[in-house]
């Protein structure tokens, strides 16, 4: 139940854009940040919608998953 990390985003019916994602600095390291995105990435595919990473986490993250970047918008 705590709070980890978390992304802010904009969302209409075909894209979401992700200026930002954090985690606290308590919990940094662990890979928190990924398993967010990597669960949101599962979503946006199984919606068939698309993202704008604006954030150089998220555009980071997407960049080192080639398998992914057709999510990109």
């Amino acid at each position: 139940g705590e709070l980890v990390s978390f992304a802010t985003y904009r969302s209409d019916a075909v894209t979401v854009i992700v200026p930002h994602v954090e985690t606290l600095v308590a919990h940094r390291g662990q890979g928190n940040s990924d398993r967010l995105m990597a669960g949101r990435l599962d979503e946006l595919s199984r919606s068939d919608r698309r993202i704008v990473p604006l954030c150089p986490f998220a555009a980071g993250h997407i960049r080192e998953r080639p398998h992914r970047r057709d999510l990109l918008a």
